[in-house]
């Protein structure tokens, strides 16, 4: 069951904060019970196929692009009259507010990846390759043609720059968004997708969803296996944190488990970078599988 906040707490006269209503616009539907929140690398794609199925548009937003953001981003929310019902919504407390979020350690890794893999993309260079620009310049690397970033890299000028939304891309960014618990009733983790997913439909009387489906994109990038114990097969006298990844290693896999990207340094930098994360949604202050955890 999702982590219930203290709605007694709540205003109905509170304002719905901007941040709420412009990266990441909630989801909602008139015959739909909930309005849905989300952050980018958090399970936003499976939790948006799932809001699409359950409304009856799933295929709808297959058919206008095999990436449903497209048709969420160009069709959904521009309906006339979305963002003033969204307000309205928020501020009347009447539907329950759900948020998916994903572990910080498991989504920096995510995202520098994310980055990575965006960077090298043909065409007129975006956020991801400014941000690796950026970051190689702070680390006195020079900048090449070809770009490459290693993690620690990374989550260094992430901790210059800041992580909140609207200084860093929101791929990026940490997910909690200020006094957006005035608001959200309920909190679910990425780990625990199915079972919390197959929770909320049994709560609200939804419609059972092909989850094989749903939790399927080409958008999502694993990192690598190590089911012996082992470290990153190639490189065992490099730390993973300190390996320049290139585009092309990220799309075709080539990369270490997530873990194998943490040591001291790195575990610090994701909770000083992501501590609002680690404190709204109750993650564990060490990462999943270190001692102590």
């Amino acid at each position: 069951m999702g982590f219930l906040t203290n709605l007694t707490r709540r205003k109905p006269d509170v304002e719905v904060p901007p941040a709420l209503l412009a990266g990441r616009p909630p989801l909602h539907a008139a015959d739909f019970p909930l309005v849905l929140l989300f952050s980018e690398k958090a399970g936003c794609t499976s939790l948006t196929k799932w809001f699409f199925f359950q409304i009856g548009k799933l295929d709808e937003a297959v058919a206008h692009a095999p990436w449903v953001h497209r048709y969420r981003t160009e069709v959904f929310i521009q309906r006339s009259g979305y963002a003033q019902d969204t307000v309205e919504l928020l501020k009347a407390h009447e539907r329950p507010v759900i948020k998916l979020v994903r572990n910080p350690y498991e989504r920096a890794v995510s995202s520098f990846l994310h980055t990575i893999r965006g960077a090298s993309r043909p065409g007129k260079p975006g956020w991801e390759a400014a941000i690796v620009l950026a970051a190689r310049e702070r680390a006195g690397k020079p900048v090449k043609a070809r770009l490459r970033l290693s993690f620690r890299d990374f989550l260094r000028h992430i901790a210059a720059v800041g992580s909140a939304l609207g200084q860093i891309n929101g791929h990026v960014a940490r997910q909690y968004l200020p006094h957006e618990g005035e608001f959200i009733t309920r909190v679910i983790r990425l780990e625990n997708f199915e079972t919390e997913i197959r929770q909320i439909e049994a709560d609200f009387a939804l419609m059972p969803s092909p989850l094989d489906r749903i939790t399927t994109s080409r958008h999502h990038i694993s990192s690598g296996k190590r089911p012996d114990g082992r470290r990153f097969a190639g490189e065992r006298a490099i730390k993973p944190a300190d390996i320049d990844f290139a585009g092309q290693r990220v799309r075709n896999y080539n990369v270490p488990a997530y873990v194998d990207f943490y040591d001291e340094e790195t575990e610090r930098l994701v909770h000083s970078c992501f501590a609002d994360d680690f404190q709204h949604y109750g993650f564990a202050r060490k990462m999943p599988g270190s001692e102590g955890a």
